[in-house]
C-alpha cells in the first residue's frame, strides 16, 4: 500500500471514529459529576488557583496529567466541562494510531482488522461521557505504542524520545504504570546486559525508558514538598491494598466503601489527613497480610476475574452492564490462548516491538492485580494487547476449514 493511500485510510477511519463517538457522548452524557470525577474537577480548580493539593489538606490521590487537560479549558475560558469534546477525539485518535502501529507490522487489511476490533471494545465507549481518566490513558498509550513501533522499526532516537515523552504523560494520568516503568527497566537490563554489546534495539528502548524515567520523576519534587517523603506518587495506594488483605466474611478483595464495611477504622482515619491515613492504611494492610496471607491470595484470583470479567463484587447485585466487559475480554482471552502456544514457541522470530508491548501488557496487568482493582483498570492495555494479538494472528497462527465430506 502506498503512503497516499495509507494516509486516506488514516483520515477517513480517524474521520469516522470520531463521529460515531461523538454521537455516542452527545447522546449518553449526563451534566452530573459522580463518583471521582468530582475530584478531578477540583483539582482542574485548585490549578486555576495556582496549586495541586490545597495546602490546608494536602491530597495526592491522582497524578497531575488528567487535571492539567481539565485545567487547559479552564485557562482558554471554555471551564473544565467542555473538555468532554476530548474523549470522542482521543479515543478516535487512539484507533488511528493503533492502525498505524499496525501497519508498521501488518498488511493492510490485518492492521484495519485490527483497528475496527478496537474501535469495537465496548468498555471504552462507557468512559466517553465522563470526566475520567480512561480515554486519556487509552490515548497515551496508543501513542506510546506507535512511537515505540515506529521508533524501532527507523531508529530514530526522536521517536523513541517522543514514546518516552507519551508514557511519562501516561503516568501521569495513572500513577500506577511508574511501576511498570521500573519493572520494564529492569527487565530491559536483564535481557541487555548478558550480550554486552550496543544495539539499536537497546539503545531506542533504553532512550524510550530513561525519558519517560526523568520526566515522570520530576513530579516527586512536587510530591516530596506536600508529603515529606521521596518517593511519594499518592495518598491512594493504601486502601487498595488494605481492601486486598481484608479478612472479613464475604470479601473479595475490591475497593468497596470503609465507612459500610470498618466502621471503628473509618472513624479513626476521618481524624487523618489523607496522607496520615494513607499511612495508617499501608500498615494495617502489612499487618494482615502477615497475619493471614491467604487472604490475599484468594483476593488476588477474585482481581484476575474482575479485572477481565467485571466480577466478582462484594455486596453488589448483578447487573447486565457486566456482559459489556465479559463478551469482549472473553474473545481476547480465547485469541490469548490461541496464540500462546506459537508465539512461546517462535520467540526469537517475533519483532522487538512486539515483545516489548507483549511485556509492558503483561508487566501492567500482572502488577494491576496485586492491588484492588477494576476491571476498567485493564484499558491501558487494550492498544498493546490489540498489536500483539494482530501481529501474532497475521504471522503465528492459521485457520483451515475442511470440506466435512472428505474423508479423515
Amino acid at each position: 500500500m502506498s503512503t497516499g493511500s495509507g494516509n486516506r485510510a488514516a483520515i477517513l477511519l480517524f474521520a469516522g471514529a470520531a463521529l460515531l463517538f461523538s454521537v455516542f457522548t452527545l447522546l449518553t452524557f449526563d451534566a452530573g459529576l459522580a463518583g471521582d470525577e468530582g475530584r478531578y474537577m477540583l483539582y482542574a480548580s485548585n490549578l486555576a488557583g495556582g496549586y495541586f493539593s490545597p495546602p490546608d489538606a494536602p491530597s495526592l490521590a491522582n497524578g497531575p496529567g488528567y487535571p492539567m487537560m481539565l485545567f487547559a479549558f479552564e485557562t482558554i475560558g471554555l471551564g473544565a466541562r467542555a473538555s468532554i469534546v476530548l474523549n470522542p477525539l482521543l479515543l478516535a485518535a487512539s484507533c488511528t494510531l493503533v492502525y498505524l502501529s499496525a501497519r508498521n507490522l501488518c498488511g493492510r487489511r490485518t492492521a484495519l482488522a485490527t483497528a475496527l476490533l478496537f474501535a469495537a471494545y465496548a468498555p471504552a465507549w462507557i468512559y466517553l461521557p465522563v470526566y475520567l481518566t480512561e480515554v486519556p490513558a487509552v490515548f497515551f498509550s496508543s501513542l506510546a505504542a506507535y512511537l515505540v513501533v515506529r521508533g524501532l522499526r527507523s531508529g530514530d532516537p526522536r521517536d523513541a524520545i517522543g514514546a518516552g515523552l507519551a508514557f511519562c504523560w501516561l503516568v501521569l494520568v495513572k500513577v500506577f504504570l511508574v511501576y511498570v516503568l521500573y519493572a520494564g527497566i529492569l527487565l530491559l537490563a536483564a535481557c541487555a546486559l548478558p550480550r554486552r554489546r550496543p544495539k539499536t534495539v537497546v539503545r531506542q528502548l533504553a532512550l524510550f525508558a530513561g525519558t519517560a524515567f526523568v520526566l515522570s520523576h520530576a513530579y516527586l519534587v512536587y510530591t516530596e514538598s506536600v508529603a515529606g517523603r521521596v518517593p511519594y506518587w499518592t495518598d491512594h495506594g493504601g486502601s487498595p491494598l488494605f481492601f486486598m488483605t481484608a479478612p472479613g466474611e464475604g470479601e473479595l478483595g475490591d475497593w468497596e466503601a470503609v465507612s459500610s464495611h470498618y466502621p471503628e477504622v473509618y472513624l479513626r482515619l476521618a481524624e487523618l489527613t489523607d496522607i496520615q491515613a494513607d499511612s495508617a492504611y499501608r500498615a494495617m494492610a502489612i499487618a494482615n497480610l502477615r497475619a493471614d496471607p491467604a487472604t490475599y491470595l484468594v483476593h488476588w484470583a477474585n482481581n484476575v476475574s474482575r479485572i477481565f470479567l467485571n466480577y466478582p463484587y462484594t455486596a453488589t447485585p448483578q447487573k447486565l452492564s457486566t456482559l459489556f466487559y465479559i463478551v469482549p475480554n472473553m474473545l481476547i482471552l480465547s485469541v490469548l490462548l490461541l496464540v500462546l502456544p506459537p508465539f512461546a514457541r517462535h520467540l526469537r522470530r517475533i519483532p522487538p516491538s512486539i515483545l516489548t508491548l507483549a511485556a509492558l501488557s503483561i508487566l501492567y496487568v500482572f502488577g494491576a492485580t496485586l492491588v484492588s482493582t477494576y476491571s476498567r483498570m485493564l484499558l491501558p492495555a487494550i492498544p498493546w494487547i490489540a498489536l500483539v494479538l494482530g501481529w501474532s494472528l497475521s504471522h503465528l497462527v492459521t485457520i483451515r476449514f475442511r470440506d466435512p465430506s472428505a474423508e479423515p
